[in-house]
């Protein structure tokens, strides 16, 4: 499969999680897991942790996913996504602000078989935590 075709891939899952539309899911291989990277050490997820997601989207209840860049090399393919939504949930341990936050992340996902096998992901956390005024900015 070329770089063509993983990009759609890629591109045909973050719409699909974007509309929390579970027939996405089939994107997805059975043994998926997407490693978590500001956790310490990194959190695996796999497709049931994200089933249950699109079942309750807390903590942003509004989420929206962009894809602003999307490049691709062999099974690899990197997206920084932009993520918008209001922190309606607890969120790190963080009670619900009611305000709206938008933060960037970049993911590499690797696909195996016309499926998303693995991914890792790293967000803005420090953006987060301005925005909800848990941290001050930086001047």
């Amino acid at each position: 499969m070329g770089t063509k075709e993983n990009k759609a891939i890629v591109k045909q899952w973050v719409e699909g999680a974007n509309k929390l539309d579970k027939s996405a899911l089939e994107l997805l291989a059975n043994n998926f897991v997407y490693h978590v990277m500001w956790h310490n050490p990194p959190m695996e997820v796999n497709r049931e942790f994200i089933k249950k997601f699109f079942d309750n989207p807390q903590p942003l209840s509004d989420m929206s996913l962009s894809i602003g860049d999307i490049i691709a090399e062999g099974d690899k393919v990197v997206i920084l996504e932009t993520v918008t939504g209001t922190h309606t949930g607890n969120m790190m341990n963080i009670e619900p602000t009611g305000k709206t936050v938008t933060h960037h992340r970049f993911t590499i996902y690797r696909i195996e078989e016309r499926k998303i096998a693995e991914g890792w992901g790293l967000d803005n956390r420090l953006g987060i935590f301005q925005q909800l005024g848990i941290t001050p900015p930086i001047e």
